[in-house]
Formats: C-alpha cells, structure tokens, sequence
C-alpha cells in the first residue's frame, strides 16, 4: 500500500485551509477550543481527516428563523429566577433569546 493511499482522506493543514476560504491560522485557532477540529500529528505535521471536519462542521450548523438566530441554553446548577422549581442540577430553557445580530449569544452570566 502506498503512503498516499494511507493518507487519502487527510488533508494537510494549508490544504484544509484552501478548501474552507480561510487562513491557515484559523484553522490552528479551531484546533485550540475545548471542542476543537480534530486532527492527528505525524511528526511535525497536522494532519485532518475529512469526514472528521465535515461532521465537526455540521455540529456548528446554527438554526435560522426568518430575521433572527434562535439560540438555547441549557441552565444547569443553582436556582436562579426561572428554574426555582426546579430540583438543583435540573436544567431549564429560560435562556432562550432570538438574537437579531445574526449570531447566538450567550445568556444569564
């Protein structure tokens, strides 16, 4: 088996980059969030796997509304104002806000 068909669904980083329309420092930045694009090192090289981004990707789908993004949040911990009723460590869906700015935001801190 050759090295390239080893290879054949990983990109190089410059590669991904060119194929997202975006820097290639971006995609470095995305590698460092909590949940970040997955990628595997061989040496000094990173290394993404395709179907691993696309489904990354597809998890930061956001749901339009006509005129607004409609971001939840899950309150989970202490009572506040609108889950009182609620036992402690039971969530409620009181931080629901349409955002007009085209973005989700986050609520209640």
């Amino acid at each position: 088996m050759a090295p390239q068909e080893l290879l054949a669904d990983f990109l190089e980083e410059h590669e991904l980059a060119a194929q997202l329309k975006r820097h290639p420092r971006t995609i470095v930045r995305w590698t460092g969030e909590p949940d970040g694009l997955p990628f595997m090192k061989l040496g000094y090289q990173r290394l993404y796997h395709v179907p691993s981004v696309r489904d990354w990707l597809m998890a930061r789908v956001a749901v339009r509304t006509p005129g607004a993004v409609v971001s939840i949040t899950l309150s989970i911990g202490w009572p506040s104002r609108e889950n009182q009723g609620s036992p402690p460590g039971v969530g409620s869906l009181a931080s629901f806000r349409e955002c007009s700015a085209g973005r989700p935001e986050r609520l209640g801190r």
